[in-house]
C-alpha cells in the first residue's frame, strides 16, 4: 500500500469512518471533505508512475518531468496544510458537508 493510501485511510479512520472500500470510494470521500480533488491527485499519481521509468538515456524527457514535478508542489503543499487544519480542528464536523439522504443513497 502506498503511502498516501495509509494516510488518507487513517484520516478517515480518525473521522471514525470505514475504509473497508475501494480506494476509489475514500478519495471520492476526501473530495467531499474538501481534502483533495481526486481529478489532480489521479494526474499526480500519473506522474509519479512515469518517474518510476528510466529515463537516463532522453534529457529531454527526464526535464519536462521535473519541471512538471516542480508544478505540483504548491498542490502537494495545499494537501498537506489542509490535512494539518483537519487534524488540528476541535470541530472535525466543519470539515464535513451536509450530504442529503438523496446524494448518500446514490453513491
Amino acid at each position: 500500500m502506498c503511502f498516501a493510501a495509509k494516510i488518507f485511510k487513517n484520516l478517515l479512520l480518525y473521522q471514525g469512518e470505514n475504509v473497508n472500500k475501494p480506494f476509489l470510494d475514500i478519495l471520492n470521500r476526501l473530495e467531499e471533505i474538501g481534502l483533495i480533488e481526486v481529478e489532480r491527485w489521479f494526474e499526480m499519481r500519473d506522474l509519479r508512475n512515469e518517474i518510476a521509468h528510466d529515463y537516463e538515456n532522453s534529457g529531454f524527457e527526464a526535464v519536462e518531468i521535473i519541471n512538471e514535478i516542480i508544478s505540483l508542489k504548491e498542490d502537494l503543499e495545499r494537501i498537506l496544510f489542509k490535512i494539518k487544519g483537519f487534524l488540528l480542528s476541535s470541530d472535525k464536523e466543519a470539515f464535513i458537508p451536509a450530504i442529503s439522504p438523496c446524494a448518500a443513497a446514490s453513491s
